[in-house]
């Protein structure tokens, strides 16, 4: 039976590692079918080295760990499995690079910078080369809250008032204003938001317009979810 992730930050006698202690159930909820399955990661922000190594003995044999850094000392911390790359995680063309050669990825960290610019266009340049089936996940999203971190309480532009646009991704088939930019890069793809403290956790799959299903008298209807666009009065509920 394999070690729990909590475990292995434990019983780790390697390279530093720091982590908000509620994350280890976050990670195992979302990535624990990766386990065993030979997944490529790729982690912003490798610190002392710590957490590529915690990864790397988590999912195991076959697992394919990339970190991103600005400094280049974190070169240091390559070895067998693990891969570090050095450059500025607000580089447009530098995130492009890692994602033609290394990509595509079946988990994603943001631990880098933790600036809200930064997260935001790391994510909108790596979602497109996460796998189907794939997890993108951002660390440390308080700092949408912090000035110094180009935050404020529902300030327009954070991490955190991006991330929320993306709840009415989720729900673009039934508003009937689905944007060419929705319709390919997030909607079609985007399975669930995922909101914890301090941490946003977005899963990625094909998705097919959604259909309510009838049940009348013993025959099936479908109706798609662009026909359903209802007033609060004409809901069926359940």
């Amino acid at each position: 039976m394999s070690q729990g992730l909590r475990e292995i930050f434990e019983t780790h006698r390697g390279r530093d590692i720091f982590k908000w202690e509620h994350f280890f159930a976050i990670y195992e909820r979302h990535c624990s079918d990766f386990v065993s399955n030979g997944p490529s990661v790729l982690e912003f922000g490798v610190m002392r080295g710590g957490s590529l190594q915690l990864w790397l003995r988590y999912f195991g044999e076959g697992a394919s760990i990339h970190g991103v850094d600005i400094n280049p000392r974190c070169k240091e911390y390559e070895e067998p499995g693990i891969s570090v790359h050095i450059g500025d995680q607000s580089d447009e063309v530098f995130l492009q690079e890692i994602c033609e050669r290394h990509g595509p990825f079946d988990l994603v960290i943001d631990d880098g910078s933790h600036q809200v610019e930064h997260q935001k266009q790391t994510l909108e340049a790596i979602w497109p080369f996460i796998n189907e089936g794939g997890v993108y996940v951002c660390e440390d999203t308080h700092t949408s809250y912090f000035t110094r971190f180009g935050g404020g309480y529902r300030r327009n532009g954070t991490f955190i008032e991006r991330a929320k646009d993306l709840v009415d991704s989720l729900h673009m088939w039934w508003s009937g204003r689905m944007s060419r930019e929705q319709t390919a890069a997030w909607t079609p793809y985007l399975a669930a938001v995922h909101f914890y403290p301090a941490c946003l956790v977005l899963e990625k799959t094909k998705m097919e317009q959604p259909n309510a299903i009838w049940n009348e008298g013993g025959a099936l209807k479908r109706e798609p979810a662009k026909s359903l666009q209802y007033s609060r009065e004409q809901d069926p509920g359940g």
